[in-house]
């Protein structure tokens, strides 16, 4: 065993121990409610058969008794009623009828940012009770420039970029997104589900996870309740998150894509495994906030396949890759996949005993599966299988 990941197969020792720290764990949630909401992945790439991502939000008039949206993504404005008043002025935003029947009147905003976190372009849309909002990702950046450039997106409720954080968001929404293509091409990228509070502090909290700047931008977002858990709040650095991602079968590339709640400029050690086992060290650079990952099935060929030169097909090279990466491949290996075990140290504690910090990570993988009977698909979208936040010694 590396010695590197010794401390993983000790944790067991040390959980009773870590029992006694209130903080939640969780993996990736999606298909709830929340009052904003991250797209950790959009793109436009007119190079990969016009590559797109293509955004859908509901706004609901009415949110039950459902615990997960109600306590932690959107606390301050579930469970609702049926006559969802949307929260603003009716003298600024009169009630419009729709189908014959009167409907008060909102806005979402959203919030385009670049993969070091820099703001890049913002605007709103008006919605109504039990509305759909969809958001062609081309329409909303059309410069030249962007073309081909990885972004991610915050989508929030007016209020916060009209009041700069100080108020509560006024509604809750669901939101979907997919990448596409001319090929008919298609992945989930998942949304996850944020709680807006009235600003109380510099960073995200426990019930805040938006934090806005003077001028109404989003300054620092974390998916605590709804993303994958990234350090262990007990007021000591040390402490690291793992979490498995998939690879593709055989000779496929794997694209693996990393939304982090900072730039970390850090380096991720892994495990690559393959199906019966076998595994071999290695490591990742992760230092920005959004970080695409291609992994190449042929290490140790100077002609790396994801690279645009290697002659692959413009349809296996899916997404534009921040680093194209020959990992170690496991001794004997058998080619049907596997995963990676990504170990990432955490980089901050705050000491605040509850989550302070979450990431997003999921893959887009090609599969073949079985043996006499053979069944495939092409292109399709996994998710972290996240496994914790564990103690170092």
């Amino acid at each position: 065993m590396k010695s590197r990941f010794q401390k993983i197969a000790i944790a067991s020792a040390v959980s009773a121990a870590l029992a006694g720290v209130s903080m939640p764990s969780q993996a990736i949630i999606t298909g709830i409610a929340g009052e904003g909401l991250l797209v950790p992945l959009t793109i436009w790439d007119s190079g990969r058969n016009n590559l797109n991502t293509l955004i859908e939000i509901e706004v609901p008039a009415s949110i039950g008794w459902e615990d997960a949206a109600n306590i932690y993504t959107a606390p301050n404005t579930t469970p609702t009623n049926a006559d969802l008043s949307m929260g603003f002025d009716k003298d600024v935003f009169p009630p419009v009828v729709v189908n014959g029947n009167t409907r008060n009147v909102n806005k979402i905003h959203w919030f385009i940012f670049n993969s070091r976190s820099g703001h890049e372009r913002n605007d709103d849309a008006p919605v109504t009770p039990d509305d759909v909002v969809q958001l062609n990702f081309h329409d909303m950046l059309p410069d030249s420039w962007a073309d081909g450039v990885p972004f991610y997106t915050v989508i929030t409720n007016e209020i916060g970029y009209k009041k700069a954080g100080k108020e509560n968001a006024q509604f809750s929404m669901f939101g979907d997104a997919w990448l596409v293509n001319d090929n008919g091409f298609a992945a989930e990228i998942p949304v996850l589900p944020l709680a807006d509070a009235a600003d109380t502090t510099t960073f995200p909290v426990w019930g805040d996870h938006i934090i806005y700047a003077s001028n109404g931008i989003p300054a620092d977002v974390s998916p605590l309740a709804s993303g994958n858990l990234s350090n262990y709040a007990d007021g000591v650095l040390g402490q690291f998150s793992v979490f498995d991602i998939p690879l593709s079968t055989g000779t496929a590339l794997t694209y693996h894509v990393f939304w982090l709640d900072l730039n970390r400029n850090s380096v991720a050690d892994v495990e690559v495994y393959d199906t019966d086992e076998r595994s071999c060290s290695d490591y990742v650079p992760l230092p920005d906030e959004l970080n695409i990952i291609c992994i190449d099935p042929n290490p140790g060929n100077d002609d790396y396949w994801c690279d645009a030169d290697s002659g692959r097909t413009i349809d296996e090279l899916v997404l534009p890759a921040d680093f194209a990466m020959p990992l170690c491949k496991p001794n004997g290996g058998d080619g049907n996949g596997g995963f990676i075990q990504y170990q990432l140290t955490e980089a901050f504690d705050r000491g605040s005993q509850t989550a302070e910090s979450a990431d997003v990570a999921f893959a887009i993988i090609n599969r073949t599966i079985g043996t006499e009977l053979q069944n495939s698909f092409v292109t399709d979208t996994a998710l972290a299988r996240y496994r914790g936040v564990y103690k170092s010694k």
